[in-house]
């Protein structure tokens, strides 16, 4: 017996500006420690975040489409 079953994901995805933590790698040709880390910088990360996971039986696309749509 087959039971079809449908998620319903809304996920809020947005680009920020976020510190960074400098990378391990080679510094310096160099001296005692040739290795360390770089400077910690601003980047823009993407982050997403799930706002709302339901599982439902029956879906009724029309319906789904006018809520999101604001129909």
């Amino acid at each position: 017996m087959n039971q079809t079953k449908y998620k319903i994901t809304i996920e809020k995805i947005e680009e920020v500006t976020k510190v960074v933590r400098g990378e391990w790698t080679r510094v310096s040709d160099t001296g005692p420690n040739p290795f360390g880390y770089t400077p910690d910088r601003e980047a823009e990360v993407k982050v997403e975040t799930t706002i709302l996971e339901q599982t439902v039986e029956k879906l009724d696309l029309k319906a789904v489409l006018k809520a999101i749509n604001g129909l």
